[in-house]
């Protein structure tokens, strides 16, 4: 094969008189295919331990035994795991605003009820003895008790029974 007829990959060729021919710098199709067999297991895994560096950049990687004076001073709570859990932090502080207004709420309806419960008692005894006084005030003997008190009242008591006036009805 000729260098005016390999394949370059890579970078720009230079031209010459002859023709076109391949920098040193410059891979050919066929040096590529030769050195790919032996290289490409370590270029994945230095692609993989690449791309793992650059996601975990600025973390710091979890640890297994948190201790006991981590959890008291903190520690464990980085910047990473509160950015993930700002929702649920959010969630459940308006869950506990909504249960203490909730309560509140709850509370005050109990008091009112309760107060409208005695009001109701007052005013059932208040209507049942003011019933009682006037049942008392209706009764025949208080009535005639109160005419004899009165000397200007001309109404007396009758001592002739009731008697019914029937009317007849047309039934037409």
């Amino acid at each position: 094969m000729n260098t005016d007829e390999k394949d370059t990959i890579g970078q720009e060729t230079v031209t010459n008189d002859e023709g076109t021919e391949p920098r040193d710098e410059e891979l050919t199709a066929e040096t590529v295919a030769e050195e790919d067999k032996d290289t490409v297991p370590e270029e994945i895994s230095d692609m993989a331990a690449r791309i793992n560096e650059q996601a975990t950049e600025g973390e710091r990687p979890i640890e297994m035994n948190k201790s006991l004076m981590n959890i008291v001073t903190g520690d464990m709570f980085g910047a990473k795991f509160l950015r993930r859990q700002v929702p649920l932090i959010m969630l459940i502080t308006l869950f506990v605003v909504i249960y203490i207004s909730n309560r509140y709420s709850c509370q005050n309806n109990l008091a009112e009820i309760k107060s409208l419960e005695k009001e109701l008692l007052d005013v059932k005894y208040r209507t049942l003895s003011i019933n009682s006084e006037l049942t008392e005030k209706c009764r025949e003997s208080k009535v005639l008790e109160k005419l004899r008190q009165t000397k200007d009242s001309v109404i007396n008591i009758s001592h002739v029974p009731p008697y019914i006036i029937e009317v007849p009805q047309n039934n037409e």
